[in-house]
């Protein structure tokens, strides 16, 4: 797994820059952070779409979207209509506003026979009906309208060329729909149903959400029906086109059922994404068995390439500018958490975003084992300030943050698990996953929180009060002694801890007691400032160490003043890269530290999976303190090492500890 512990430059792609080469749009490494990072800076551009709905769209709910486009890719237009059926919920609606951006213009609007009058604004336009519609009856809308290439800046639907060959992309989150249809542009109202009827010249290939019913040709053009069945935000609609190479797989999830699974591949691509393709599949068994059936069997999952770097989970066809296998995984995930249950508004998004990420590192879990797991799981600590509820939904940026929004947020779902027991988290998501108030729907925190504590039986305000609307982390400073009473050895454990937020966290702690006897693991809450726990063993305690296994987003040391033990720290970063450059041109690398309480013979050693020695950091007699040791990622010959696991290794005359490190590329 690839990600980036700093920030990428980003070259965009446009209409007026030189031809892309594929290749270069199918990078494997470091795609979150590109993803997140395109993001912030894609969607920016659209500034004037508003990001709540107005009272008039409270008082109607959308049932069916209806779209029937012709896509001029030369002129770089789009001419056609958007049909609407919808219900008034409340009072008598006298008029509709829909969500437009100001590069569609609007020909006309009739209900019926009848013609509406309309006033077109920068962002809504609002649609006055002939007579009033009750509470509780339907009614149909249809909008003519068109887009001209001047409305390109604004990005939610990109034309560009790939080998000479037009492609024509959408991708509409968190407000972009707007953008290239009249829509209710929102989260918390999906659609039952969508119907996309697209019509572009013969050569080209249409990809998009749910069933292909048929293809027409007529006239050099080619029209592509598809049918969405199932719930959909207006975001997750999704167009892409291009002279595809088209491929299938099948998943069977039954011994007589299974489910086809379309792959719409730039032709050069092919020998590129094809192994990592073919595991689409077995993710999807595997995501099955830990959440619940794939949500969409009826219609299909598949892959439609697009010149954007990263991906975008659409409904039933994810849109994909790389093929790295966790990248492949994370879309993949969001078909279950972000597509069937959405946020309700972006405020929530590491519902979407959080679940995906986490979903990566549960993936590797199956098929790599849990050394794999806690890898990934510390590739996404992140340590800084901001909370993950996204306090101002205009600061598109912020709505995407890698740190926030993925990362820290796959560590709440790790530390819940922790919380509650491997057992009741995985009843938590499958419960979470049926809840039919939100299966194909949608919810917010307080939502997921009512799940967890109805199936743990726990209350749980504190733990997602601290995680998901609060900052930073907990910092734990421990020391510990021990005195010999009637065979029996009294442990007094000390933690004192701090938060740069000024805020205590509560959590449950895993104090890993290393005895002459064996291991041992005891936990203990914590919650206060300073907290003394007094713990009896059998044996006698050579080694305690806090939070061993890294469940808790935190810091955690041994106070050198007042603890008497030998002890090796986890380095940090981990992972790190080896050998890349920094902003500050400084190489990248990772710290070790550890303490001695004798003045002892010392070596601190890196080894491969293989037990061959790489590298020897520290071979000589040291007196008793606190030390650390920097590391770059080369071995005893200066060569850079390959990227994987690693072994380190503290050795005195009395003591020998070994922890894990990953290198990434």
């Amino acid at each position: 797994m690839q990600k980036l512990l700093f920030f990428i430059l980003i070259v965009f792609f446009s209409i007026y820059a030189p031809t892309p080469n594929p290749a270069q749009q199918f990078q494997p490494d470091d795609w979150r952070e590109i993803h997140a990072e395109q993001k912030a800076q894609f969607y920016q551009k659209a500034a004037l779409n508003k990001a709540a709905e107005t009272p008039n769209q409270q008082r109607f709910d959308v049932n069916w979207y209806g779209l029937d486009i012709k896509i001029d890719p030369i002129h770089e237009w789009i001419t056609g209509s958007v049909e609407l059926k919808a219900k008034a919920v409340k009072d008598s609606l006298k008029s509709v506003e829909l969500d437009i951006s100001p590069h569609l213009m609007i020909d006309s609007v009739r209900m019926g026979a009848s013609k509406l009058k309309f006033a077109q604004g920068l962002s809504i336009v609002v649609i006055s009906l002939t007579e009033a519609i009750k509470p509780g009856d339907f009614f149909n809308l249809k909008i003519f309208y068109q887009r001209t290439a001047e409305g390109n800046s604004s990005n939610a639907i990109t034309f560009q060329y790939i080998g000479g060959i037009s492609h024509i992309w959408t991708l509409s989150e968190p407000f972009g729909a707007r953008d290239w249809w009249p829509c209710k542009d929102t989260p918390a109202d999906k659609a039952d149903s969508v119907d996309l009827r697209i019509t572009v010249p013969e050569n080209l290939t249409v990809a998009s959400n749910g069933t292909l019913v048929k293809v027409e040709k007529s006239g050099g053009m080619k029209t592509f029906y598809w049918q969405e069945r199932y719930p959909i935000a207006t975001y997750l609609v999704s167009l892409a086109i291009y002279d595809y190479y088209v491929y299938s797989d099948y998943y069977q999830y039954s011994p007589t059922d299974s489910m086809e699974i379309q792959f719409y591949v730039f032709p050069s691509q092919y020998s590129l994404v094809k192994e990592n393709y073919a595991k689409v599949a077995g993710a999807i068994d595997i995501f099955s068995k830990l959440y619940g059936p794939y949500p969409f069997l009826k219609e299909k999952y598949g892959h439609a390439e697009f010149g954007w770097g990263g991906g975008m989970e659409h409904q039933t066809i994810t849109s994909l500018g790389g093929y790295s296998l966790s990248l492949i995984v994370h879309e993949l995930a969001h078909q279950w958490w972000g597509d069937m249950i959405t946020c309700d508004n972006f405020h929530h998004i590491w519902l979407n975003e959080g679940f995906a990420t986490y979903s990566e590192a549960l993936y590797f879990e199956q098929v790599e084992g849990k050394d794999y797991y806690f890898a990934m799981m510390d590739a996404d600590r992140y340590l800084g300030s901001g909370t993950i509820y996204v306090p101002n939904l205009t600061d598109w940026g912020r709505i995407f943050s890698s740190n926030l929004s993925y990362k820290k947020a796959s560590w709440v779902l790790h530390m819940l698990r922790h919380v509650v027991g491997d057992s009741t988290f995985f009843k938590i998501l499958k419960e979470y996953y049926a809840d039919p108030r939100f299966q194909y729907g949608s919810a917010i925190t307080e939502n997921f929180q009512e799940i967890c504590e109805k199936v743990s039986n726990r209350k749980l305000h504190w733990f997602f009060n601290q995680w998901i609307y609060g900052e930073y982390y907990p910092i734990y400073e421990y020391s510990w002694n021990y005195q010999l009473e009637n065979s029996f050895y009294n442990l007094a454990l000390t933690i004192e801890q701090s938060s740069l937020s000024g805020n205590l966290f509560k959590m449950p702690v895993d104090v890993s007691i290393k005895t002459e006897k064996g291991d041992t693991t005891i936990v203990i809450w914590d919650s206060l400032a300073t907290q003394q726990f007094s713990l009896t063993l059998d044996s006698k305690p050579l080694q305690v160490e806090l939070d061993k296994d890294d469940w808790i987003l935190r810091l955690a040391y041994q106070s050198t003043k007042k603890s008497a033990s030998n002890f090796l720290e986890q380095n940090y970063p981990n992972p790190f890269f080896r050998n890349k450059k920094l902003e500050s041109g400084i190489e990248s690398s990772t710290l070790i530290g550890y303490q001695i309480i004798e003045t002892t013979d010392v070596k601190l050693t890196v080894y491969n999976l293989l037990g061959q020695q790489v590298k020897t950091l520290v071979n000589q007699r040291q007196l008793p303190q606190y030390y650390t040791v920097r590391w770059d990622g080369r071995d005893d010959k200066d060569q850079s090492v390959a990227a994987g696991m690693y072994f380190y290794v503290l050795e005195t005359n009395s003591f020998r500890q070994i922890k894990k490190m990953l290198i990434l590329w």
